[in-house]
């Protein structure tokens, strides 16, 4: 049987879509959890807005864990005192 070249993209997605089913299911199963300082290698877990990866040493991807939240807006109390004036 040839090689058919115009099915080759097709294949591709396939492969790819298999491969992130596999990393979203083995999340699921291993229980997502967030702002995880300990995790198993290979599991999916959250930091801060971030989900991650955890590596061989059994802690978060240390660059997903820092670079993708958007800085949080700064928040101001008004005192109750204030607000009366």
């Amino acid at each position: 049987m040839p090689f058919n070249l115009h099915s080759t993209p097709s294949v591709m997605k396939i492969s790819i879509c298999a491969v992130l089913l596999a990393v979203l299911c083995q999340g699921v199963l291993s229980g997502l959890s967030r702002d995880v300082i300990e995790c198993v290698p290979g599991q999916l877990v959250w930091v801060q807005c971030n989900l991650c990866t955890c590596n061989r040493q059994g802690i978060p991807n240390q660059v997903c864990a820092k670079m993708w939240c958007p800085p949080m807006p700064k928040t101001t109390t008004q005192n109750s005192a204030e607000t009366d004036e």
